[in-house]
Order: structure tokens, then sequence, then C-alpha cells
């Protein structure tokens, strides 16, 4: 059996076409445990009208948060199998039914799937491929965010050890601080080569908060860094500092962001764009400013 975990919060309506979605995977052997966050709109009686006994329904005595509320979620399940899915995501093509024949057949730690990105909020649709990562996790994880929960399906054996690994203090970007955390146990780990997930990225979002992301990055790039450095190399990390620094500049954190830039020059002094960001910053604010507006975005 698969348990497939659904945290939600005052999201309902979604919430019960999600419910649909995964009700009409073609994998029929499954429990959905809801973990209601104290929501305070139509959630609980909305689900108690489906009359669904595959359905498990908790509610938190208090909002959690989303890493919380999945570690609740996990220490619920009974199946042999972990999958996740958020509110207001989708899983498509047959996700349980593909994942769970490669789990069982190379008795994996966990699988993955690459995913599609519809971003609602600028209105663009595009791919993440995940195959580095089924080859080379440890390498990959260290480098770039990669899989999301929802992509993945988890031996529940596997997960239930390392599921305390789950860092509410890297909310929004949880996903990638506990799959570099977990990388240090050097799971077993396949990628379907398919796109099995649908992430729907809605101002509504929490990784819609970009301050609140921006910090998040910045916590797990600190929390890691020696790690990341051992199994990478300077200019990885040097890149990560890079990325901090356009993160806080677009939010209008002008001296974190130069703090970090200044950590990217000193971590790969060679690198031809963190020369370019030294010699910007030379410049007085108003002209760097502008600079930095027209030719830089927050993921460089």
């Amino acid at each position: 059996m698969i348990s497939v975990i659904i945290p939600t919060y005052n999201n309902a309506k979604q919430l019960i076409n999600t419910i649909n979605n995964v009700c009409d995977q073609s994998y029929k052997d499954i429990e959905i445990i809801i973990i209601d966050d104290n929501s305070t709109d139509e959630t609980k009686n909305k689900i108690l009208n489906l009359h669904n006994d595959k359905i498990k329904y908790y509610k938190n005595p208090k909002n959690l948060g989303v890493s919380q509320s999945r570690i609740i979620g996990v220490k619920k399940t009974s199946g042999k199998y972990i999958a996740f899915i958020d509110d207001d995501d989708i899983w498509i093509n047959e996700k349980l039914s593909k994942q769970y024949k490669l789990i069982e057949e190379k008795n994996l730690d966990f699988v993955t799937s690459n995913y599609i990105i519809n971003n609602m909020r600028d209105h663009m649709t595009y791919e993440k491929n995940l195959k580095d990562y089924g080859n080379n996790f440890q390498g990959s994880i260290v480098r770039s965010p990669g899989p999301f929960f929802q992509c993945c399906l988890f031996s529940a054996i596997f997960l239930k050890k390392h599921i305390s690994k789950l860092d509410s203090s890297a909310e929004p970007s949880e996903d990638w601080d506990f799959f570099i955390s977990i990388s240090r146990e050097k799971p077993i780990v396949e990628n379907i080569d398919e796109n099995l997930f649908q992430w729907n990225l809605s101002p509504k979002s929490q990784s819609s908060n970009y301050y609140k992301e921006s910090c998040a990055i910045e916590y797990l790039i600190n929390k890691h860094k020696e790690y990341i450095r051992m199994n990478s190399n300077k200019a990885v990390l040097a890149h990560h500092y890079r990325k901090i620094g356009s993160m806080f500049f677009f939010t209008n954190q002008y001296q974190k962001a130069k703090q970090y830039y200044n950590k990217a020059i000193r971590c790969n002094i060679l690198s031809l764009k963190n020369i370019i960001f030294k010699i910007i910053y030379s410049l007085p604010e108003n002209i760097a400013s502008k600079i930095i507006y027209k030719f830089t975005s927050p993921i460089q």
C-alpha cells in the first residue's frame, strides 16, 4: 500500500480537486492522510462529505507549518511506501503506478521523476529534468535544488528513519534542505525520465514570499556550506553566495546583497562573474543598482 500525505491550510476547494486527482490514479491500493494545519475554512466539512473510507483526516490543534504537518503525516502512515502531494498540485501520467513498479523492482530508498513548473504568477510553464539526480544524487543536490517531495515515492522504512531531518527553519525551501541532509546517507535513488508531477506556483504558494525564500536559501547554504564544499568545489559555493546576493538585492536588502557578493568573491576570486560584480559594486550605489537590475536576475 502507498500512503499519500496531503498537508493543507485554508484551501478547501483546491484540496478536493487534489484528492480527486489522487483517487483517479491507476494505482488504487492507497490511504490518503490529510493533515489540516488548523484551517478556519470549510476544509473539515468538505472532507467528511466525501464519505471516502480511504481518507484519514487529522487537524493540528494550532498552525504548525508544512514541515511539521508532513512529519505528523508520516507518523500516521501504515503503507510500505509514502508519497506527498500539496493541496494545490497534481500528479500526471500514472505517477504512482510507474514509481511503485520501479521502487519495488530495484529496492530503492526513493524514486524521483521529472516535473512541470506551472508558474501562474508569470504565466510561464517549463520542465525540470532530474536525470542527473538519478545518476549522482549526492553530487547534484549540493549544486542546485531539484526534487520536490511531490515528485518522489519513498520507502516508508527509509523515510521514517530520516524524517526528523525535515527542518521548519528552511521553509519555503525545506525540500532542498531535506534532500541535502539525506544525501549524506548515500540513498539508493533512481529517476523516471518523465513528467509525473505538476507544481502549481501561484501567488498563494509559500514560495511566492520572495523575501522569506531568500532567507531560507541563506539559512540552508550556511547550514550545509562545509558539506557543499566537500562534495563540489569553491565555484559551486561561490555560485550559491552570488545567488543569495541577487535574491537579497531583488528584495531591496542591499547591504545583505553586498555581503554575499563579497563572500562569493572571497570564495572564488578568479571567477569572471565575481570580478564583474566587484567592479559594479565599486561604482556609486545608484549606478550599480541600475546595472544590477538591467543585467541580472534573482537566480544568477
